[in-house]
């Protein structure tokens, strides 16, 4: 037992008053971990093999999270090192044991992997143990009130580890947080996977995600009501002898909740031109991936980023700063996992298992380090955390290097993005120009006029930075329904619906019929309706309602947009219904009002706030 372990177990009281209620203090530790899914599991694991006394509390009664309970047992993007390599290989030992053929991992293999971890490293483990309270005091957290086979009692610990996923305890502290976008305040869409069984792949264990709809997970109601619906979403297609249905998941696959509002906040930025950090404690790469065909309810950035440029696939990476862990205001609390402190978009990228891997063990070797040498987590010594994710795998002497010079990808030079509008990669070239701003303003002019193959590409990044001379190939572009795309992916819009986005900012009289002719067409996903109503919205010119209504029938009448599982391929009717509103209501139509209060009672939380907050921004 450390000396820290020792004072602590003799000053430590037998109880506590938490919130005007006397608890009986359980257990001590040097580390405390909430949440055992993919960072909770290896934070506890890191500290533990650090030295400290860990104590880890968990809901559920296992381990893992989304990649046990979940079940998504095999990695999409983010990088590899750390203690996550162990994880993989002790998973691909233990394997052929359960099962001669599986995507990725086997679920309860990966459980009793991290069990035999977490034993050796001498966690102690709480399973169906929920916090319930955080143990506050003069701004530092010292530890958590917990609920389970013991009862309401206290744990107390030099450092707390929030690996909740949703940010639970540091929201119970008071902390700051952000959740959901710009346009209707949704987050990410979620999912409740099954798993299936393949027979023509050797009976290969696999799972099927799926988006199920939205659902604010800190809300107990609301949570409950998207297991209910996504259950029912598992039946809406037949399985067959290819594609037999086994089981499902335990827990919902959650995307984003709360993100706490740390020391530093990660941006799109960041991630897209590779920013470097000194206090860096890794690296993590994707893509703009947030479940969303509806970009026209993002933020500016991210509808330039996917519906004008087309880089929804494109990679991002940059580092991790220690600083996104610490949570302002509030001193003994770590962040780990997706409740880490960035946006809505950076989280669209910084959500992969990977990442989740190697927050955890970044952050469960800083609050050993903190208690070790009895200081507060934002007084240790980057250097020895730095070293501590060298030796494991997670930091390389080069990221080092690159993170003590801040270094970030410059945008390439204008005359090069501008020659690579006419081929592959014109995407990326795209973004870049368009974050050139004005600098870039009078080769994408030059560029758009000479009417050749670039001269669109260029009209488009003009149009995202608001450049009135393009505005006229815009419009053609809409009204000739221009259909050529910057990348073929199937995400990607094609250029009529970019030029509408782009026109949408700032829509004038002239062009109110276009947007109306919008309304009739049908595209994937059918964007073009949602920044149509944007632009019909700003115009708020009467005239346009007739087309709105006429609009709002055939949605009406069309059952696709109607069912109550949600379809990924499709936006839900209610989507509509409430950027139609909004439109009406600019325009003093009384049925634009009429819908919005219809919607501010529906039983769908993520729905019923933001018709709420319409009509407190009426």
């Amino acid at each position: 037992m450390s000396e820290l372990q020792i004072r602590d177990a003799l000053e430590a009281p037998k109880t506590i008053e938490v919130a005007g209620e006397t608890l009986q203090v359980a257990a001590t530790a040097d580390v405390l971990v909430a949440g055992g899914g993919p960072a909770g599991a290896l934070a506890a694991i890191a500290a533990g093999r650090q030295g400290a006394k860990v104590i880890l509390v968990e809901a559920q009664p296992f381990l893992g999270g989304i990649a046990t309970g979940g079940p998504i047992h095999h990695y999409y993007w983010g990088l590899s090192g750390g203690l996550q390599d162990e994880l993989d290989r002790r998973d691909e030992e233990l394997d052929p044991t359960l099962c001669a053929s599986r995507r990725g991992w086997h679920p309860e293999g990966r459980k009793l992997v991290l069990d035999e971890m977490a034993e050796a490293a001498g966690v102690e483990l709480w399973l169906r143990t929920t916090v319930t309270g955080v143990v506050v005091e003069d701004g530092t957290v010292r530890g958590l009130v917990v609920d389970g086979e013991r009862g309401r009692v206290a744990v107390l610990a030099h450092v707390t580890v929030d690996a909740t996923g949703d940010g639970d305890v540091a929201a119970l502290a008071g902390a700051r947080w952000m959740m959901g976008r710009d346009g209707d305040g949704m987050p990410m869409a979620y999912s409740l996977t099954p798993g299936v069984c393949h027979p023509t792949l050797d009976a290969q264990v696999s799972h099927a995600n799926f988006d199920a709809g939205w659902v604010f997970p800190n809300d107990p109601v609301d949570y409950a009501r998207g297991f209910t619906v996504a259950r029912r979403r598992l039946w809406r297609d037949p399985y067959t002898e290819e594609n037999r249905f086994q089981y499902c998941g335990a827990i919902l696959g959650v995307r984003e909740s709360r993100t706490v509002l740390g020391e530093y906040v990660l941006t799109l930025d960041d991630l897209f031109f590779g920013q470097c950090f000194p206090d860096t404690i890794g690296k993590t790469r994707s893509h703009y991936d947030n479940h969303a065909r509806d970009c026209a309810l993002e933020g500016h950035e991210a509808r330039i980023f996917c519906d004008v440029t087309g880089n929804w696939r494109s990679a991002l990476q940059c580092d991790l700063p220690y600083r996104v862990l610490l949570p302002q205001g509030l001193e003994g609390l770590l962040l780990s996992g997706r409740c880490i402190s960035m946006t809505h978009d950076a989280a669209a990228a910084v959500r992969m298992m990977k990442d989740m891997h190697r927050i955890g063990e970044a952050a469960g070797i800083a609050a050993a380090l903190a208690a070790r040498h009895g200081v507060g987590v934002r007084d240790i010594n980057i250097a020895e955390l730095q070293r501590e994710l060298v030796k494991s795998g997670i930091l390389t002497q080069t990221e080092l290097a690159e993170g003590e010079r801040e270094e970030r990808r410059q945008p390439r030079s204008i005359p090069e993005l501008i020659a690579a509008l006419d081929g592959d990669g014109r995407e990326l070239a795209m973004w870049e120009l368009y974050c050139h701003h004005e600098d870039a303003h009078p080769a994408l002019l030059e560029a758009m006029r000479a009417a050749d193959d670039r001269s669109p590409w260029a009209a488009l990044v003009l149009g995202a930075q608001g450049v009135e001379e393009a505005r006229s190939v815009l419009v053609e572009m809409l009204r000739e329904r221009d259909a050529a795309v910057p990348s073929n992916h199937p995400f990607v819009q094609p250029r009529w619906v970019s030029a509408l986005a782009c026109l949408t900012d700032d829509p004038r009289p002239e062009e109110r019929e276009l947007y109306e002719a919008a309304l009739e067409t049908e595209a994937t996903f059918n964007e073009p309706w949602l920044y149509a109503l944007a632009g019909l919205e700003r115009l708020a010119d009467p005239r346009a309602a007739e087309a709105i209504h006429s609009f709002l029938d055939r949605l009406r009448a069309d059952a696709r947009f109607w069912n109550d599982s949600y379809d990924p391929k499709r936006h839900p009717g209610w989507k509509f219904e409430l950027a139609a509103a909004r439109a009406l209501r600019a325009m003093s139509d009384p049925m634009g009002e009429e819908i919005i209060r219809r919607y501010a009672h529906d039983r769908r939380l993520t729905v019923s706030a933001y018709a709420q907050r319409l009509l407190s921004n009426s």
